[in-house]
């Protein structure tokens, strides 16, 4: 078997988890990298931490269970399209917006996942995320992983631009030595699979009419940015 067939088995035998705290941060972060996996045969799983019922400034859509609903079938439609099977979506259904008020919860469940996924790769928002439910989840997955001891590859990805002002000094630093100090930055070309990205994207209509056309644009470029 030849050097590309043993990759591509290699690819196939791999498991990859991902970690998203609203139903768009997936396609939004790494949706070219899940296309890029799923194109190899590679196994991925999706869970999503929170509801995402305040997702929309409209008083008559806030908080809604018709909001809810509709986040899950943009987010089913859209992995349709990266190529997501049904059976691997996890909904948790945390209240968007108050996932730090569940953490022991959350820790527990998201643990049980890892453990019933076996993944070999787990991508989750950085702690470090401006969107307390990003950064939550990002310190949910990072204490899991301590927790069970195990040997998976990270990657974490930002959607929301940190702010690191005073509450978060006591992290600041160790970031700075661990993340600057570090070449621990992988970037990922997904152009091959960009398209299929946009289409997934354009699924959460619910949710994309409300970026601007500066944040879209660091989503939709040939790749994908993640820490390590």
């Amino acid at each position: 078997m030849g050097k590309n067939n043993n990759l591509i088995k290699y690819m196939a035998d791999m498991t990859t988890l991902i970690f998203s705290p609203h139903a768009d941060d997936e396609t939004l972060g790494c949706g070219g990298s899940i296309a890029a996996r799923r194109s190899s045969g590679e196994e991925v799983y999706i869970v999503f931490m929170t509801d995402g019922r305040y997702g929309s400034p409209l008083p008559e859509e806030r908080g809604s269970k018709e909001l809810i609903e509709t986040r899950k079938k943009e987010a089913l439609n859209a992995l349709e399209i990266l190529g997501i099977k049904k059976d691997n979506i996890y909904f948790l259904d945390f209240e968007d917006g108050h996932l730090s008020k569940s953490k022991k919860l959350a820790l527990l469940k998201v643990e049980d996942i890892i453990k019933t996924v076996k993944p070999n790769n787990i991508y989750f928002t950085s702690h470090i995320d401006a969107h307390t439910d990003h950064s939550t989840t990002g310190e949910i997955v990072r204490k899991a992983i301590g927790n069970l001891n195990i040997n998976v590859k990270q990657y974490s990805f930002m959607i929301w631009k940190p702010r690191l002002i005073a509450r978060d000094l006591n992290i600041s630093i160790k970031f700075i030595k661990s993340y600057f100090y570090k070449p621990r930055i992988e970037v990922v070309d997904i152009s091959k699979y960009l398209n299929i990205k946009l289409k997934a994207l354009e699924e959460y209509k619910s949710q994309v009419k409300w970026f601007s056309k500066e944040f879209l644009s660091r989503f939709t470029t040939n790749y994908e940015t993640f820490f390590i």
